[in-house]
């Protein structure tokens, strides 16, 4: 009987995490005005959503369109970057790179592609 009250108990502990854990991704709609990087995928100018799908997976998707890419991230936080989202490009060789995502609170991401 004590083990299928630890059970229920880890269960109540779990499902009460669930509703925090959801509310802790961020979605965030973007306009990038010229052609960039991505991981390891070249995207045109345009609306971007992006989602964060799970710790250090971000979900880039072109608004309007079908398809998104994933990317792998690494969390982070800036406490001079409150206000709105963002992204921060690196230029190489004339060309943009996505380096980081803001979600508008003091929290990004850094992208794993260096």
């Amino acid at each position: 009987m004590k083990s299928i009250t630890r059970s229920v108990a880890f269960f109540g502990l779990a499902v009460a995490a669930l509703p925090v854990f959801a509310q802790s991704r961020h979605r965030i709609e973007v306009q990038v005005p010229f052609a960039f990087t991505a991981g390891q995928s070249e995207l045109p100018a345009g609306t971007y959503v992006i989602d964060e799908t799970a710790t250090g997976i971000l979900s880039i998707s072109g608004a309007g369109r079908t398809g998104s890419i994933l990317v792998g991230a690494i969390p982070t936080g800036d406490p001079k970057r409150l206000g709105a989202p963002g992204l921060t490009f690196e230029r190489h060789d004339g060309r943009a790179t996505l380096a980081y995502i803001w979600a508008g609170d003091t929290s990004g991401w850094s992208l794993t592609h260096r």
